[in-house]
């Protein structure tokens, strides 16, 4: 496992890939301390982390994983001494352009299909309804004329549609947003750490 950095996306793509990488031996291993009698707080603290990975757990893992691959190829590429202003531009557009590109059901169905597909490997259940739908929420007064508000009384008939449009399409979203505020001002690139 390795150490997230706060500030660096391109080590969130190592600690990412390390994750996928011993994920299953991960699981085992917290499994085992679970059931285990240890007199400490292990077992306990295992299951906490046992429930904590679930299938939306291994759906956010896959979507960020694809995402932060990109990320981290263009991190790496301007983090170069030799890099003229032009190659950064073509660098971060690239970047930009792969990442809006992401933003389709298609892209979407492969990553959720290797979700499932690690879910079913794992033994973790994959939900067949989406999340919130047996619970219907008022929503209050002042949100009622809201631009968001169309968007909450959606009602989602599967947990693909769902995944897709709240988590998927919304971290796509907040992405590009964040690399175009990051990146370009007026046209030009500024260079960041």
């Amino acid at each position: 496992m390795q150490k997230l950095s706060d500030t660096r996306w391109a080590c969130r793509e190592r600690s990412l890939k390390a994750l996928n990488k011993v994920l299953k031996a991960l699981i085992k291993l917290l499994t085992d301390i679970s059931e285990s009698d240890l007199p400490d707080t292990a077992a306990g603290d295992a299951k906490m982390y046992l429930r904590a990975i679930d299938f939306e757990f291994l759906l956010c893992l896959e979507i960020t994983t694809t995402v932060f691959q990109v990320t981290g190829v263009a991190s790496d590429a301007l983090q170069q001494k030799d890099l003229d202003l032009s190659t950064a531009y073509t660098v971060t557009d690239g970047v930009l352009d792969t990442v809006k590109n992401l933003r389709s059901e298609e892209e979407f169905k492969t990553i959720f299909q290797k979700a499932i597909e690690k879910a079913e490997d794992a033994g973790i259940n994959i939900p067949t309804v989406p999340p919130g739908r047996g619970r219907k929420r008022k929503a209050p007064a002042r949100y009622l004329h809201s631009a968001t508000a169309a968007q909450d009384s959606h009602t989602f008939q599967t947990v693909e549609e769902f995944y897709r449009a709240k988590v998927y399409f919304t971290f796509l979203d907040t992405i590009t947003e964040e690399l175009g505020r990051r990146f370009k001002v007026d046209g030009w690139i500024t260079v960041r750490s």
